[in-house]
């Protein structure tokens, strides 16, 4: 990791505990959870340079369900359809996992395609949602982002050092974002 990103996860980092704090002491404490989560894997990425996927596809796969539990219950959505959505967007996760981490080029390429596929029924319910409609399309548009940097770094578009940066400057802007979005 170079000192770029050390300095960009630091900043992060940062943050998120901000972030955190103040949910804590807001009318919404338990959007604290979510900024929390991030801030400890950021942190995790600092010291433990070696499995910095691995901090950051468990982040994912704990605050994205949250934040989509947290857009899904603003819009009185069924708790059947929440789980579904929120099964979804985990399993989405777990596919990106295993396919950054998969060497052989087919592989690789399968496991983003099933990931991809299971996005898109996130994105239809996210562009269909009829309460807090900007703050599921930000959610959406970052979503979207994630998987474009996924694939360009899977096809060696773009090296790691900029990956983690625009992964991490993401992470800050998308939970910081979307809890100030949701926080009425």
């Amino acid at each position: 990791m170079s000192t770029t990103e050390t300095v960009i996860e630091i900043i992060v980092f940062i943050a998120m505990i901000v972030t955190s704090i103040f949910y804590i002491i807001s009318s919404k404490p338990w959007f604290s959870i979510i900024p929390a989560i991030t801030a400890v894997a950021h942190l995790n990425m600092i010291y433990d340079k070696e499995k910095i996927e691995l901090y950051r596809y468990a982040d994912w796969a704990i605050t994205t369900p949250l934040m989509l539990l947290a857009l899904l219950s603003q819009n009185n959505i069924t708790k059947e359809y929440i789980h579904i959505v929120l099964f979804l967007s985990i399993t989405m996760i777990a596919c990106n996992f295993f396919g950054i981490n998969e060497t052989d080029k087919i592989k690789k390429l399968i496991w983003f395609s099933v990931g991809t596929l299971i996005f898109l029924p996130i994105a239809y319910v996210l562009y269909n949602l009829p309460i807090e409609r900007a703050a599921a399309w930000f959610l959406l548009g970052a979503l979207c982002v994630y998987q474009i940097v996924w694939l360009l770094r899977a096809n060696r578009t773009i090296r790691e050092e900029p990956t983690n940066i625009i992964y991490s400057i993401t992470d800050a802007i998308t939970k910081v974002g979307l809890l100030k979005m949701l926080h009425i």
